[in-house]
C-alpha cells in the first residue's frame, strides 16, 4: 500500500513534466502518410523487406540496437497494443493476490462491439487474473477498471502511462486511456512500443502470460468460468501464421488504426521484438511481421565486443553479418557507474557498455585507442576510434 501511495502522489509531478515538456508534440496522426524503409539507406545495412504495415521497427532486446525502420518514429493509433503498458503498470504497481470490484468505470466498456469480459457491478476479480483478460482476452472493461483501482482514476493512471513513457524515452507517445479505443490524442511510434514492450519483458509475469495459447478464469462471485483463446496466431503451432521461436506478443485492432502487432521473438541466443502498426489485417499483419524477423534473424549477428574486459553492464553488439567488429566506432561518456561506450556502426548505435574507471584505463591503454583528432576517413580507417564526449 505504501507503494501505491508513493506512485500516486508522484502522479501529479509527473503529469505537470509531462504537460511542460510533451504537448509541443500532441499532433493529428496523419494516417495517409506513407514511409520508406529509412534503414535500406544506412550505409553496410543489408536490404530490409518493404512490407505492407504502415510503419514498422524490429529491435534488439539486449542491446536496444534498431535493425530495420520504417517510419518507426511517425506518430501512429495503437488500438489494443497499448494494453502492454498496461500490464506494465499493473505489475509494476501491484500484488497479484490484490482484489479490485467491478463498478461503473468499467462497465462502461461493455458493449457490442468492444472486446471485454462481460463484467458485471459488483464483481470481483484478482489482479492475477485480471493479467490474462487484458492480455489475451483483450478486455477494455478490465483494463479501464484496474486503472481506476490503482490510482483512483483513469485520468491519473494514464498520466502516469505518460511519465513512464518520458522514462523510457518515448518521444511520440500520448495516452489517453488504458485500453487503446479510439482518440484522436492517444497515440504513439512503433519505436516508442518497442521500447516499452522491452521493459515489459522484464517481467516473467508478462512474459509468461504473453506465452499462452488459452487461459481459464476461475469463477468469481457473480459469473462462473471464463475461457480464452489468444488472438496471437504466430504462437499457435496449427496455426498458418506460427512463427518458430515466437515468445509471444500483442495484437490490436480498431476502424482507424487498423492492424497493429507487437511481438518477441528468440533464435540463436537474439532475441528481437518486432512491432508493425497500421496492417491490412490480421493475416497480413503477421506476414508483415514474419518478413521483418526473417530478415533480421538472417542477416545480423550478436558479438563481443568488450575483448574480454570486464563490464559493469553490455558488452556485446549486433552487426550485419558482412561487418566486422573492427569497423566500429565508439563514444565514451562518463556517467555516474564510470565509463559509457557506445559502439556504432557510421550512425547507427549497435551495443553500448559500461566500465569502471580503471578498467576503461586500461581498455584505452591495451587497445591503442584514437581520439577524433587523430581519426583518418572512416569509410578507408577501419581502426577502432574513440569519441570522448
Amino acid at each position: 500500500m505504501y507503494k501505491r501511495f508513493k506512485k500516486i502522489i508522484c502522479v501529479g509531478i509527473a503529469a505537470f513534466i509531462w504537460t511542460l515538456t510533451c504537448i509541443t508534440a500532441w499532433a493529428g496522426v496523419d494516417m495517409d502518410a506513407t514511409f520508406p524503409v529509412y534503414s535500406n539507406s544506412w550505409q553496410y545495412w543489408p536490404a530490409g523487406p518493404d512490407i505492407e504495415g504502415d510503419t514498422a521497427v524490429v529491435m534488439e532486446l539486449e542491446t536496444g540496437a534498431i535493425l530495420y525502420d520504417k517510419g518507426m518514429n511517425a506518430q501512429r493509433y495503437p488500438a489494443s497494443i497499448t494494453k502492454i503498458m498496461t500490464a506494465m503498470l499493473i505489475l509494476e504497481n501491484c500484488d497479484l493476490n490484490e482484489q479490485f470490484i467491478m463498478t461503473e468505470t468499467g462497465i462502461t466498456d461493455v458493449y457490442s462491439g468492444s472486446s471485454n469480459s462481460l463484467s458485471k457491478i459488483g464483481e470481483v476479480f484478482s489482479i492475477e487474473q485480471c493479467l490474462p483478460m487484458i492480455m489475451i482476452k483483450s478486455a477494455n472493461d478490465i483494463s479501464t477498471q484496474v486503472a481506476e483501482y490503482i490510482f483512483g482514476s483513469v485520468q491519473k493512471f494514464t498520466d502516469r502511462m505518460n511519465s513512464r513513457s518520458i522514462e523510457l524515452g518515448c518521444q511520440n507517445t500520448h495516452f489517453c486511456n488504458a485500453s487503446g479505443l479510439e482518440n484522436k490524442d492517444h497515440y504513439t511510434s512503433a519505436h516508442d512500443m518497442a521500447l516499452i514492450m522491452r521493459e515489459a519483458l522484464k517481467y516473467d509475469k508478462f512474459r509468461e502470460i504473453i506465452s499462452m495459447n488459452n487461459v481459464t478464469i476461475p469463477a468469481t462471485n457473480m459469473s462462473g468460468k471464463r475461457y480464452y483463446e489468444t488472438h496471437m496466431q504466430m504462437i499457435v503451432p496449427e496455426n498458418r501464421y506460427y512463427y518458430q521461436g515466437c515468445l509471444g506478443g500483442k495484437t490490436g485492432y480498431t476502424d482507424i488504426s487498423k492492424s497493429t502487432l507487437v511481438t518477441c521473438a528468440q533464435r540463436d541466443g537474439i532475441t528481437l521484438i518486432g512491432v508493425v502498426m497500421g496492417g491490412i489485417d490480421s493475416n497480413l499483419v503477421c506476414e508483415d511481421m514474419q518478413a521483418i524477423l526473417n530478415y533480421a534473424f538472417q542477416n545480423f549477428m550478436k558479438t563481443d565486443a568488450s575483448y574480454g574486459y570486464e563490464t559493469i553492464s553490455g558488452g556485446v553488439v549486433i552487426i550485419p553479418r558482412n561487418v566486422r567488429l573492427e569497423s566500429l566506432k565508439m563514444q565514451v561518456k562518463e556517467i555516474e557507474e564510470g565509463m559509457l561506450i557506445n559502439y556504432k556502426l557510421l550512425n547507427q548505435v549497435v551495443g553500448s557498455a559500461v566500465m569502471t574507471d580503471q578498467t576503461y584505463a586500461v581498455f584505452q591503454k591495451k587497445r591503442s585507442i584514437h581520439t577524433d583528432s587523430e581519426q583518418n576517413d572512416f569509410d578507408n580507417d577501419r581502426d577502432l576510434v574513440f569519441t570522448v564526449s
